[in-house]
């Protein structure tokens, strides 16, 4: 082989990496995540500048906003949040922030250790300070951290139970039989 092929298979194949590499950043850095922004103390929707962390095959700590849902009114921060995420989409969906909490905390109600909640399966409930049960699709994603911060975590068990009871109690009472 001549030398001019070598290099141009060489530089073809150096191209090929990159652009490998550049697309797995890209796909990892796309789409909106929820976050828990440090300025605010607040839920924040914010949007990773994908393009820039592919062009860039960008490390994690390169990582910067395109779209923050607290902006034009909290705009030019300095984007601390950027320091907490990777360019992973895993704990940033409002699922898994809720799955992520629940680990290694032990039941408000029985006092057993949770197990890892499945996507699949059923969800562990939450205790708020009033003593009520409360489900995750009753929070809403604005306010997740704020109820993680002031409720306790329930098991599977004791949910089912105590939607059961829930449901006993307030069914309508049959008529009496004739």
């Amino acid at each position: 082989m001549s030398d001019p092929v070598v290099v141009v298979a060489l530089c073809l194949l150096i191209a090929a990496a990159y652009g490998a590499a550049a697309w797995r950043v890209y796909r990892r850095a796309r789409g909106t995540r929820l976050i828990h922004c440090p300025r605010t103390g607040t839920a924040a929707y914010v949007e990773l500048d994908a393009v820039r962390a592919a062009a860039l095959v960008s490390p994690d700590g390169a990582l910067t906003v395109r779209r923050c849902s607290l902006w034009p009114e909290r705009g030019g921060c300095a984007q601390w949040c950027c320091d907490t995420l990777d360019a992973s989409n895993h704990a940033c969906r409002a699922w898994d922030v809720f799955a992520q909490w629940y680990v290694g905390k032990r039941c408000s109600l029985c006092h057993r250790d949770i197990p890892r909640v499945e996507w699949a399966g059923l969800t562990p409930g939450l205790l708020s300070p009033r003593g009520r049960i409360v489900e995750w699709a009753d929070v809403p994603e604005a306010s997740i951290f704020d109820v993680l911060a002031t409720h306790k975590p329930v098991c599977i068990d004791c949910d089912v139970v105590a939607k059961l009871r829930r449901q006993l109690t307030t069914a309508p009472t049959p008529p009496p039989a004739a």
